[in-house]
């Protein structure tokens, strides 16, 4: 294989040259690691030839999970127990009744709806029938919500009971986009008068297997799930069959049938989503929640049994934070995420004594995927250094100002050295992780490749994150390109929110970026707005962003400023505000800060901010 001809040559040519101390200092540290790489590697490759010469589907696997436990148990949710019968049962009453209305191959189902078992058993009998699930984000309101369904070309949507006053306001925008209610409370409330009563449609529906199924593959596609990227709205990026089973089974390769999924994540996220994956296709149980509880985490861990969790980082702060001080006997040795900053990592592990976490990194829809296979603290994965520059993904040299990748004289990018921070890309190939199936906006997909990057013809994903490897091929996140920031374990456009402050503002001058709390894991938002005149009505701003604006994408600081510069081309500057940031004590003009409980903007006093930066003030 390629990668053992290139160490070999390498490790040949160490030790003819000066530096052959360094580096075989380097392999001492690292061989161990790169061994476990290898064996994840071998058994990647593995995964992706049995998909696709069996050319396995979500369905296909999960009725061989099916034949073997039948009676084991699914999911738990709450008081509530799903076997995988109970979840086929549902799903083929699902899938029958929407290809009896119609809905066949191809065709754009939504679901917006909270963490249940019905969510699995909904995108399973609509990927049975072949139909695309849209998982779109719960925290979506108004505009965004709609621009969501309609960039998906959904031809459904399917909802929550408890989120029919979200639907009523949207109602007249969604065009010929047919509505489903389903309850998902204890009390049915009434239905919309242009919904369908979907709870009552499948009470008549037969749960056997379907007599017909369409003939599905593997580069089929199964989800639109939708990530703002690097700038936007959200974008609906498109997740087949293969590209779900083989990050899944490589997940499953550090895990048992015997182990309990701890997942209090929201379902519509790619990561929580890989928890639900484990079960349904390779029959290990799963805890699910309606929400995320900090302070329960490790309790209800201990209550299901569990063996392994999943986590983003931000929630690993709040279960820090709110660890209980009775030792919490819970058997959770294995936990799998992304975002885990280091401190945050190192107290995790000591206050809850768990042996293994596994951080990875990989976009919702990218092809760049690094793993931590050996508790290196802060890190999101490795590159093997002797390697580095043969490897599929690089890290290259990145000009913030321009915001794109710094090209030689030759028009080629450059790798960046050690300890040098640049965008990490991903070569796009023709295997199922490889691939780049981008968006369904073919403008939006062709924005993220690179082209010509090291010889003529080659193409990169752009990830739009800038990354730092250290010398021992250590790879640490350092920050998002573009107009992006990650707050609550979601990201925030800022041309989103900028938007929305424009219309509530009359096209004022505004501009959004995110800036960072102390002790806080990502960036708050921090808008800045022009007002010469200091007339702005701030109570009304503060009404409309709360209603217009996801809880998470609500800006935390408000500048109000006289001027906002331009560039030559009529750019507005954000590197004249960001580096002060929201600083009272380097800032002239009026500053206020978002009271979540008040809903509205306050001032932001000396006394107030080092409140926050103390973390006195929960943010």
């Amino acid at each position: 294989m390629w990668w053992i001809v290139s160490a070999l040559t390498f490790l040949l040519g160490t030790i003819l040259t000066k530096s052959c101390c360094k580096w075989l200092y380097i392999i001492a540290k690292t061989y161990r690691r790169d061994l476990a790489g290898i064996r994840i590697l071998l058994g990647v490759k593995r995964i992706l030839k049995d998909i696709q010469t069996n050319d396995l589907t979500i369905h296909k696997q999960f009725m061989k999970v099916l034949g073997k436990n039948p009676n084991k148990v699914a999911i738990y949710f709450e008081n509530d127990t799903w076997t995988y019968s109970q979840i086929n049962t549902f799903s083929n009453k699902i899938g029958r009744f929407f290809s009896d209305e119609g809905y066949q191959k191809g065709d754009a189902v939504a679901i917006y709806y909270e963490n249940r078992p019905e969510y699995v058993g909904i995108w399973l009998g609509l990927s049975k029938i072949g139909c695309v699930v849209a998982l779109v984000n719960t925290n979506l309101l108004n505009d965004a919500l709609v621009h969501s369904l309609k960039v998906a070309q959904v031809k459904a949507l399917i909802f929550g009971t408890s989120y029919v006053d979200r639907i009523e306001e949207i109602s007249p925008q969604l065009g010929n986009i047919k509505i489903f209610q389903f309850d998902d409370t204890l009390h049915a409330k009434e239905v919309m008068p242009n919904a369908i009563n979907l709870t009552e449609k499948l009470k008549t529906c037969e749960s056997g297997n379907l007599d017909i199924l369409p003939t599905l593959s593997h580069s089929d596609k199964l989800f639109y799930m939708f990530t703002s990227g690097t700038t936007g709205l959200p974008k609906a990026a498109i997740i087949t069959h293969g590209r779900f089973s083989a990050n899944v089974s490589t997940l499953m390769m550090e895990c048992t049938p015997d182990d309990v999924f701890y997942d209090p994540l929201p379902l519509y996220h790619y990561t929580p989503a890989m928890a639900i994956g484990l079960s349904l296709l390779h029959g290990l149980s799963c805890v699910i929640r309606k929400s995320f509880s900090a302070s329960l985490y490790f309790q209800e861990c201990a209550t299901y049994n569990c063996t392994a969790g999943m986590y983003v980082g931000e929630i690993c702060r709040y279960i820090v934070n709110a660890a209980p001080k009775e030792t919490v006997n819970h058997g959770v040795i294995k936990m799998f995420g992304n975002g885990l900053r280091k401190e945050t990592w190192i107290e995790l592990v000591k206050k809850f004594n768990i042996k293994r976490i596994f951080e990875y990194y990989g976009a919702t829809e990218g092809n760049v995927v690094l793993a931590n296979l050996d508790n290196q603290a802060g890190s999101i994965g490795f590159i093997p250094r002797y390697l580095a520059k043969y490897y599929k993904f690089q890290i290259v040299k990145y000009d913030e100002k321009e915001e794109k990748p710094i090209r030689d004289e030759n028009g080629r990018c450059i790798r960046c050295d050690c300890n040098e921070v640049g965008l990490i890309i991903g070569r796009i190939e023709r295997n199922i992780l490889s691939k780049f199936r981008g968006y369904t906006d073919e403008a939006q997909t062709n924005s993220k490749i690179l082209c010509d990057v090291f010889k003529p013809g080659d193409r990169y994903f752009n990830t739009g994150d800038l990354m730092e490897m250290d010398e021992l091929g250590y790879v640490y996140f350092k920050d998002r390109t573009g107009d992006t920031f990650r707050w609550k374990a979601e990201n925030v456009s800022t041309m989103e929110v900028e938007e929305v402050f424009g219309k509530l503002l009359n096209h004022a001058d505004v501009i959004v970026f995110g800036v960072e709390i102390p002790g806080n894991e990502g960036k708050a938002g921090m808008a800045v707005i022009c007002d010469p005149e200091r007339n702005r009505d701030i109570k009304a701003l503060s009404y409309g962003v709360n209603k217009k604006l996801a809880a998470y994408a609500v800006p935390l600081f408000l500048r109000v400023t006289s001027v906002i510069p331009t560039t030559g081309n009529f750019k507005m500057k954000k590197t004249d505000f960001r580096p002060e940031g929201f600083n009272v004590h380097h800032i002239s003009d009026p500053l206020y800060f978002f009271d979540s409980r008040l809903k509205e903007y306050v001032p932001l006093t000396s006394e107030l901010y080092e409140d926050i930066i103390s973390n006195k003030v929960r943010v």
